[in-house]
């Protein structure tokens, strides 16, 4: 009986407040220090679990904390860490 119910509290807990999961193309990349630079920016918002950004796609992949990214804050620490956005796509939940 503990075990059902500690599986299907478990199971809740995975289902709530899944994260997003986007990638968003960055124009102006061309060296270690801008993905270096880019991920700092990044991982200092508050609704950001995970940044990964390749300099061989010219690619950034942001995963949440919460159920919801704001593409707002992104965007604005794109430009402000000296970079343009681009094409933004969101991660179907299962891949990650």
């Amino acid at each position: 009986m503990i075990r059902t119910f500690l599986f299907s509290f478990l199971l809740m807990l995975a289902t709530l407040g899944q994260a997003d999961t986007v990638e968003v193309d960055i124009l102006g990349m061309s060296c270690s220090f801008c993905v270096e630079g880019l991920e700092n920016k990044l991982s200092e918002l508050p609704d950001v679990a995970h940044v990964d950004v390749s300099l061989k796609n010219k690619v950034v992949r942001i995963v949440s904390k919460e159920d919801s990214l704001d593409m707002e804050r992104v965007r604005s620490a794109i430009i402000d860490a000296g970079f343009t956005p681009a094409e933004v796509r969101k991660i179907r939940t299962d891949e990650h």
